[in-house]
């Protein structure tokens, strides 16, 4: 195994259950692609308050029928909130993945993946994996529930080793 390969190893090994093996682990080949791909996770957590300030304007606006300088003053504020709580979920994410990029690792286990974020973990369990997209040198998990969103490892060296340990972990837990 390579140094950078057992580096993953290091951070992975913590957070292991008895009896998880390793089919593969890896670091991030690039701190840039985990920081765009944490910018683009903390865009979309934003948009629960980015929906909240475009309900409060669309009511406050609508309160203000008889004020069209006041309605104008209301959704230019609103629209700078909007833009504002988009922006700063995510350069928060952003930041957060890049401190957190030398402590951060990705696994595929005999019985789940698992992604090591700096003191952050979050595991995808064999029956909510769905399928898997390349988009480049990031993989995008997609989960087989709808109420959870998608996990990308982002910044892989290759991806097919994931691929095929994927595969060969939803194997094991169809047999």
């Amino acid at each position: 195994m390579s140094d950078l390969g057992a580096a993953a190893e290091a951070i992975v090994a913590s957070h292991l259950w008895a009896g998880e093996r390793v089919l593969w682990c890896e670091r991030p080949a690039s701190g840039g692609a985990v920081a765009i791909a944490g910018a683009r996770r903390g865009a979309y957590q934003a948009m629960g308050a980015a929906a909240g300030i475009v309900v409060v304007t669309y009511k406050v606006v609508g309160a203000l029928e008889r004020e069209p300088g006041a309605q104008k003053v209301v959704l230019l504020l609103g629209g700078v909130g909007l833009a504002g709580a988009v922006a700063w979920g995510a350069l928060r994410s952003s930041v957060h993945a890049r401190r957190t990029i030398s402590a951060t690792a990705y696994a595929v286990t005999s019985r789940r993946v698992l992604l090591v974020r700096g003191d952050d973990v979050e595991w995808i369990g064999d029956r909510d994996l769905d399928s898997c997209t390349i988009r480049g040198r990031d993989l995008v998990i997609h989960r087989g529930r709808k109420d959870m969103e998608d996990v990308t490892l982002a910044g892989l060296r290759d991806p097919a080793p994931v691929i095929t340990a994927i595969q060969t972990l939803r194997s094991q837990a169809a047999s």
